[in-house]
């Protein structure tokens, strides 16, 4: 409708003139009211979904279980500690509630090492996502409170 950007093709009368002056307002003004919905629907994105993204050559290990601040701290001072090889494993924790703050403290602390997924482990498809099938190991950590195991 508009030619804004091409000389070739323009409005000779004032009344084509002034149609397209409404005509490109309003066309701006549909477009500016869009972009809050396209940042939310971009916003909403689930933070602890999507897929894990695995460097080429690059392990990875799953763990998933009983997942507390008490339980994952003990875990990574045990597998990421100074007297073992050099590991360059991602360690990946799947569960089926976010983190609570102090965990998600604890995370970005070992932020290069370590990566969080919600979801289960009964489903095939949260499987999937943390590649399950390409991990070098599955872990599961136990209540060690537990009254009935």
């Amino acid at each position: 409708m508009s030619t804004v950007g091409y000389g070739d093709v323009y409005c000779e009368t004032v009344l084509g003139r002034t149609f397209l002056v409404f005509f490109l307002l309003v066309g701006l003004a549909i477009f500016a009211s869009c972009i809050p919905e396209i940042i939310d629907l971009i916003g909403t994105r689930p933070k602890y979904g999507g897929t894990l993204k695995n460097e080429k050559g690059r392990r990875h290990i799953v763990v998933c279980g009983h997942i507390t601040y008490e339980s994952v701290s003990h875990f990574l001072k045990d597998f990421l500690h100074e007297d073992r090889e050099d590991v360059d494993v991602e360690v990946v924790f799947l569960h089926r509630k976010p983190p609570d703050l102090e965990l998600e403290g604890l995370f970005k602390r070992h932020f290069t090492t370590v990566e969080f997924f919600q979801g289960t482990i009964m489903n095939p498809i949260d499987l999937q996502r943390v590649k399950v099938h390409e991990a070098d190991a599955c872990l599961v950590l136990a209540n060690k409170y537990c009254q009935d195991p």
